[in-house]
């Protein structure tokens, strides 16, 4: 199901609930009551469409979780991999070439 259709969902379900609600008030306005309600057409209808879309919108929310598991996962995996690279990259210490490059030249003065 199109995540972008979930506030379409919504509408439809909360517009059939009300729809369901008022064909029960009016039926029973009517002196129905108990399995003839149950038995009207109009309420069978509403209450699959009531169904359809619940189950729509759970199809959405399994979605949205899916992604957000994917998404977390992805996030979980970039941290590893740069502590991991830096813990990988050797330290380079500057400071000791420079004494041995000292060293020559106090020898080479000293020849001189």
């Amino acid at each position: 199901m199109n995540l972008k259709a979930k506030g379409y969902v919504q509408n439809q379900k909360a517009e059939a609930q009300q729809k369901l609600a008022n064909r029960i008030a009016l039926l029973e306005s009517q002196g129905q009551e108990g399995k003839a309600v149950t038995r009207d057409a109009i309420i069978k209808k509403l209450q699959a469409d009531i169904r359809k879309a619940s189950r729509r919108l759970a199809q959405v929310a399994a979605q949205e979780k899916l992604i957000a598991q994917k998404q977390q996962t992805k996030i979980e995996k970039a941290a590893a991999e740069k502590e991991k690279a830096a813990a990988d990259t050797p330290k380079i210490k500057k400071a000791a070439p420079k004494p041995a490059k000292a060293a020559k030249k106090e020898k080479k003065a000293a020849a001189k």
